[in-house]
């Protein structure tokens, strides 16, 4: 039996899917996230949706939960996600925890950006969601 290390937790507010936590996270964490959300994430699915990545301490993935981040982003990708916006809490090594997070966003095909505060973030969400919504309705 393995032991779930970090903390996730899931919302959706209109089209972006909220993502807070504390890690490290480990695969059970990861499967755990992906369980619980079901329905509310399946509302999003099949117009542009991004994710909001609210972080706490030092917030990095062990090689496992990694790999099954990015399959689950890719997966996400088909179902309409198009961008993730990373808000860094408390952090002893702020610049390592974005890169770490950048890298596994990216190679999920994930639009990627890191700011300073959840407003700005959100603000680049939406348009990225509505730019994209222009271009799926032409």
């Amino acid at each position: 039996m393995h032991t779930v290390h970090g903390t996730i937790r899931l919302s959706v507010e209109g089209r972006i899917l909220t993502i807070e936590g504390q890690g490290p996270w480990n695969l059970e964490s990861i499967d755990l996230s992906v369980d619980s959300i079901g329905d509310d994430l399946r509302a999003l699915y099949g117009a542009p949706w991004g994710a909001l990545v609210l972080v706490e301490g030092d917030s990095i993935l062990v090689p496992d939960a990694e790999a099954r981040l990015i399959e689950v982003v890719r997966d996400d990708r088909v179902k309409g996600r198009l961008a993730t916006a990373l808000v860094l809490g408390e952090c002893s090594v702020p610049g390592l925890v974005t890169q770490h997070l950048q890298e596994v966003y990216t190679a999920a095909g994930d639009v990627f950006q890191a700011f300073s505060n959840a407003d700005d973030a959100r603000r680049w969400l939406n348009a990225q969601i509505k730019a994209a919504g222009q271009t799926h309705l032409q």
